[in-house]
């Protein structure tokens, strides 16, 4: 049985749709459609290119952040909440919420890893972790602040595709039938 690997979260959005965005505004602006519309397209298209078994849209609809988006715009929230800044320059603010607490997430490491180094950390998991338990994945995503722009379309497919060529270089030294 080969080890499971999926992608998980959001990748960046194109240029032209992060600045029509800013254009607008509101993400929800109706003149946005057809840029979601390629978008999702351009990202599946670069999605199967990977070789990923499984296929996402890679969050490109989204409006808010992996973090936020179950609170925004409520009546106990205001705009005026804590920043964070992130190794990679860019800084996000969160929203303050009024009547509850909120914790901290990591950011995403911005190295590009080579599928050897997915491979032995993968085989370094197999220490560990039996084989029919290992599973690989893209953590929670490349762009999960809404329009992150700290790791590119690029660099993400790039990372992904170390992810999936990776797994499939671990499967042969572990001996695991695909």
């Amino acid at each position: 049985m080969p080890i499971p690997t999926e992608p998980i979260g959001s990748i960046p959005r194109p240029a032209e749709l992060l600045e029509a965005i800013r254009a607008c505004g509101d993400g929800t602006d109706p003149r946005l459609e057809p840029l979601y519309d390629a978008a999702v397209r351009d990202t599946i298209a670069q999605f199967e290119a990977t070789g990923s078994p499984l296929i996402t849209d890679g969050e490109q609809r989204k409006f808010h952040n992996f973090w936020t988006y179950s609170v925004e715009g409520l009546p106990n929230t205001s705009p005026d909440g804590f920043r964070i800044p992130f190794a990679a320059g860019h800084v996000r603010r969160m929203p303050r919420l009024l009547r509850v607490f909120v914790g901290v997430v990591a950011p995403i490491d911005p190295h590009l890893e080579t599928p050897e180094e997915v491979r032995d950390r993968v085989l370094q998991a197999a220490q560990y972790i039996p084989v029919s338990q290992l599973g690989t994945t893209d953590d929670c995503g490349f762009a999960p602040f809404c329009d992150d722009v700290s790791t590119t379309r690029p660099t993400a497919f790039a990372k992904i595709r170390a992810r999936v060529l990776g797994t499939a270089l671990a499967e042969q030294v572990l001996g695991v039938r695909t």
